[in-house]
């Protein structure tokens, strides 16, 4: 299996600096629009599946992406988005741990992208890697519309990290 995480691109709650929950993201800046419909012209791969979060910017971001590489298949997985303002953090890790453990299994043999946020992928980053739970200092930041390759053959491997 090989997944392709993707930022979404720029959004108005970042741009204009609110604090919004999954369902109320008022979406991707004009800037965001841009960078996803670049991002789809640049990406010399057309996934066999693209799978997105539901959150508005992540949609907006995967609709354009849709267009530009027409996957065979598209899909919604709430599993994929941030973690909301009132989530509590286990159910956050849980449905992080249950893509990196489920996926490689249900998408055997394919090519996945998926359309996500930061804290999605920081935190499959940090899983993968063991890396230490907050309060160390570790930080890894992923920028918009940037594109992390993971390949899974028995266990993951990091292919590329945050290429824009």
């Amino acid at each position: 299996m090989r997944l392709l995480l993707v930022r979404h691109a720029e959004s108005l709650a970042i741009a204009d600096n609110l604090t919004v929950g999954n369902d109320n993201c008022p979406g991707l800046t004009p800037r965001g629009f841009e960078q996803a419909r670049e991002l789809g012209r640049r990406l010399g791969v057309r996934p066999d599946v693209l799978v997105h979060s539901p959150v508005t910017r992540a949609r907006q971001t995967a609709e354009e992406l849709i267009a530009a590489l027409r996957p065979p298949r598209v899909e919604i997985d709430r599993d994929l988005a941030e973690v909301d303002i009132d989530e509590p953090w286990d159910g956050f890790l849980s449905r992080v741990d249950k893509v990196v453990t489920t996926w490689p299994e249900k998408y055997t043999g394919q090519t996945v992208m998926a359309v996500t946020h930061a804290g999605f992928m920081v935190w499959v980053f940090m899983t993968l890697f063991g890396v230490p739970r907050p309060g160390t200092g570790t930080r890894v930041d992923f920028d918009f519309a940037a594109v992390t390759e993971w390949q899974f053959s028995g266990g993951w491997r990091l292919v590329s990290l945050n290429l824009t």
